[in-house]
């Protein structure tokens, strides 16, 4: 997953005018520790992906 299809994502979304920052992290759910902001994640073949604690902020014009 790259950090482009985020983007692509969010600026899809209806009502969106423009999507300024969006980050990658990996995270170990189990232990709650996340790594460092990435450019993109390498998933593996049958993996699970999931959300995990998103952190968003939205700011009106």
């Amino acid at each position: 997953m790259h950090v482009g299809e985020v983007y692509s994502v969010l600026q899809g979304l209806r009502g969106t005018e423009l999507v300024e920052d969006a980050r990658l992290f990996g995270a170990d759910p189990v232990t709650g520790q996340r790594g460092q902001a990435v450019q993109r994640l390498v998933i593996e073949p049958h993996a699970l992906v999931f959300s995990y604690e998103h952190q968003v902020l939205v700011e009106g014009a």
